[in-house]
């Protein structure tokens, strides 16, 4: 209801808190749509969430604000965009590798590692050649993960 009575009117600008909560995924779909013809008819909307797959989804730009600072402005694509990725190895080097490169290490088991790259891949690769590697998987960081890049 509150959302029905929030577009009613045709505002210019629109703040929303937490919008879907309590929507069934079918309706908040139906809420992404109204959100797209609104920005369409240049309504401005302040948007504020804590499911970051919605920020992709509706916004085009993002406001990181920690402790009450704004951290950063940025483009949703361009904060996608960032050489920001989730690396996964297998090796019996583990060890060796952690103490050797300068990594953000997220997991670390015997024989298993994962760390946050900002490394180019070309760079990656080169520093991770030196290596006995089982297994890698590269992945790229969710708009979530690059969230909370800037959280630490």
């Amino acid at each position: 209801m509150g959302i029905v009575l929030a577009f009613m009117h045709e505002p210019k600008i629109i703040i929303l808190d937490e919008p879907t909560s309590g929507l069934d995924p079918m309706m908040q779909n139906v809420f992404y749509e109204l959100m797209k013809e609104e920005k369409k008819k240049g309504t401005s909307i302040f948007y504020s969430t804590h499911i970051l797959s919605e920020v992709s989804k509706v916004c085009d730009r993002v406001g990181i604000l920690k402790d009450g600072n704004l951290l950063k402005i940025e483009d949703v694509k361009e904060l996608s965009n960032k050489n920001l990725t989730l690396v996964t190895i297998v090796s019996n080097e583990i060890d060796r590798i952690v103490q050797q490169l300068a990594i953000d290490v997220l997991l670390q088991e015997k024989d298993r590692i994962q760390f946050k790259n900002t490394m180019t891949p070309n760079e990656l690769l080169r520093k991770l050649s030196k290596y006995n590697i089982d297994k890698i998987l590269i992945e790229e960081a969710s708009l979530e993960d690059i969230f909370l890049h800037y959280y630490e």
